[in-house]
């Protein structure tokens, strides 16, 4: 699907429904979305609400922080990794 090491494009991960629910209910997945609410004081709903809109920014903002401690980009890393098999 993508080529190893590079993050699959969100519209290329909805083509594939069902590899996109497996990938939900991933035990990384929950644990990412336990650090984004967590390090975000509670407002990643809200980022997720925008990004469903088509506003990306406060959600890619919250990830960027995130890949930059050693347990975020961990988590990503799996993540991308179960992405591209």
């Amino acid at each position: 699907m993508a080529e190893q090491n590079r993050p699959m494009d969100p519209q290329e991960i909805l083509k594939h429904p069902e590899q996109l629910r497996a990938l939900m209910n991933a035990p990384e997945v929950r644990q990412l979305a336990q650090l984004l609410n967590r390090q975000s004081g509670g407002t990643l709903q809200s980022a997720a609400e925008h990004a469903k809109q088509g506003d990306h920014t406060a959600l890619q903002k919250m990830i960027e922080a995130l890949s930059a401690t050693q347990e975020g980009a961990k988590l990503i890393s799996q993540i991308q990794n179960k992405l591209n098999r």
